[in-house]
């Protein structure tokens, strides 16, 4: 949907998007007590966005596939958000090759991928 109301929110259901390609997660930060969590030693999770599917993997085992969209409006402070059925919506930012996605709730985290190459 698209609106020449500012307000509006615009749903991109075009692929691929920004978000397309693998991510390799590198922590989760936040809580109350501001916890940082990494993959263990050794360990590589990722993240892919393809088509309109996100597939999680640890190593070479998928774990996770769902549906996926995302929606353009101004909210909480961000403008980007990511839609799925398993993880409901977060806000996101890419910077630098780095994806940024946020909970949306308080003393929530923020985790942090890096685009794989």
């Amino acid at each position: 949907m698209i609106s020449c109301n500012p307000d509006s929110e615009e749903v991109k259901e075009n692929f691929p998007t920004e978000l397309s390609g693998k991510w390799i997660w590198q922590k989760s930060q936040g809580g109350f007590a501001g916890e940082k969590v990494t993959p263990k030693k050794d360990e590589i999770i990722s993240r892919e966005f393809i088509n309109n599917e996100i597939i999680d993997r640890t190593g070479d085992k998928e774990v996770r596939r769902s549906i996926y969209k995302i929606e353009y409006k101004k909210q909480y402070g961000y403008e980007k958000f990511v839609y799925n059925e398993k993880d409901g919506e977060k806000a996101f930012t890419i910077e630098n090759e780095t994806l940024k996605l946020y909970d949306l709730c308080f003393d929530c985290y923020t985790h942090f991928y890096v685009r794989q190459k």
